[in-house]
């Protein structure tokens, strides 16, 4: 099957404006809505390419695709009018020390997971090192299964502290121990649980708390650093999950071209088909949609799980099921989950108010860590939405509401030091 290169000329121009949009309507490259349509663009045009004989996309997934994107720009057009222009307003001096508290705390606790997993991989497999690199699928195989009785929701502390220790970077102008320990930890919890996502959510936390804080100047030497520091941490544990996970490549509808690519790339069917093979999945799920779970299963898994606890029959599982492109696949974008959660209404509203949160947040993101860490958590959210909805990951939303009440904490602390230095002031010697 040949590529489709008359739609991969239409998908990039399309992608290319509504990025370009996004830039006017926010004033800078860095926004929601470009975030949006470039890993959209970019897995459709994956698609295209036709490296694997993928089944085709329908056209009800097309429209819901083109729908969604749609809205999604809709909404932010409609609090682009309607929402006052960021002013320049004096915002309180971060109390950097309990910044840096906070994330050594966070990260000790994310480590103290890190050590409770290399305790339970010697007691199941003998040794450490021959679970991760000799039976690193049976590792993989026993965590989607519940079997290994790792700590819950640890882990999850390393969300809140990534995304400190961005803004704690560009605050200070400094890439320490404080903002690379995070990482390091995190790292080895993919590698012991081989799981991937962890790496990429942290990542993006680290990136976008970075870029909407006020950065210190730091020189080239130090950037080029810790950027040498940081991509050796992150890509050195994805390539070291996905080479010892034993991915499967032996994938059905594997084309010449992609078999002359894995000659020298072992793992890159793997890694086309993580980002090619989602819409697919949609259009697979929408020939057959079956309704998995209560209302609202997807976006508040985390919430159902927790209240099952109680005795309610509301568990939604961990993980979804997969879907047959024919490449088997559980990532099938958050419009599978939208539609299977609230149906069409959900595919049209959804993205709309995803579109007026982005530009709210985005105006109050420069000010206080609070609105800052909901922005950059909807970013997150945005980009993996091609894969999937970061909603039914319990880490990632323990991460969330912990991490907004760490930067709640933060701002009054910081709000109290500016009034106690502030000439207009009160002085006081007394804690609030």
């Amino acid at each position: 099957m040949e590529a489709n290169w008359p739609m991969i000329a239409l998908l990039a121009f399309v992608t290319c404006i509504a990025a370009y949009i996004g830039r006017v309507w926010f004033k800078r490259w860095f926004n929601p809505l470009t975030i949006y349509s470039a890993v959209w663009g970019f897995c459709l045009v994956a698609y295209e390419l036709r490296l694997i004989q993928y089944y085709d996309l329908s056209g009800r997934a097309w429209a819901l695709i083109v729908a969604a994107w749609a809205s999604l720009y809709l909404g932010a057009l409609l609090a682009v009018l309607f929402t006052a222009a960021r002013n320049n307003v004096t915002v309180a001096p971060t109390d950097l020390k309990r910044m840096r508290l906070i994330i050594w705390v966070f990260t000790i606790v994310g480590a103290v997971g890190v050590v409770d997993e290399i305790f339970v991989l010697y007691r199941q497999f003998g040794s450490v090192f021959e679970a991760v690199f000799l039976n690193a699928s049976d590792v993989y195989l026993a965590r989607t299964d519940n079997a290994l009785p790792y700590l819950p929701y640890v882990a999850s502390a390393f969300y809140p502290a990534v995304s400190l220790a961005g803004c704690y970077a560009a605050e200070t102008g400094t890439f320490g121990i404080v903002c690379i320990a995070p990482f390091f930890f995190m790292a080895l919890h993919n590698l012991f649980s081989m799981g991937r996502a962890g790496l990429g959510v942290g990542a993006l936390l680290f990136l976008f708390c970075y870029a909407c804080s006020p950065r210190k100047p730091i020189s080239v030497r130090k950037k080029v650093l810790a950027g040498t520091v940081a991509l050796a941490i992150l890509v050195g544990g994805f390539f070291a999950v996905s080479l010892t996970r034993s991915l499967q490549v032996d994938f059905p509808g594997r084309t010449d071209a992609i078999d002359t690519i894995s000659e020298y790339f072992p793992i890159f069917p793997s890694l086309y088909s993580n980002f090619s093979a989602p819409p697919v999945a949609l259009s697979t799920y929408l020939a057959s949609p079956e309704k998995q779970g209560p209302w609202g299963a997807y976006t508040l898994a985390p919430i159902l799980r927790f209240i099952s606890k109680f005795g309610f029959p509301v568990y939604v599982q961990p993980y979804e099921e997969n879907y047959y492109t024919p490449v088997p696949t559980n990532n099938n974008t958050y419009l599978k989950n939208i539609h299977s959660d609230f149906g069409l209404t959900g595919i049209v509203l959804f993205p709309f108010f995803l579109g007026i949160a982005s530009v709210v947040l985005s105006l109050k993101a420069h000010g206080n860590l609070v609105p800052k860490l909901l922005f950059a958590n909807l970013c997150v959210y945005v980009a993996f939405s091609v894969l999937y909805s970061v909603t039914v990951l319990g880490d990632w939303f323990i991460g969330l509401i912990v991490g907004i009440i760490a930067g709640a904490v933060i701002d009054r602390r910081s709000h109290f030091f500016e009034s106690m230095t502030s000439p207009m002031g009160n002085p006081r010697t007394e804690m609030p």
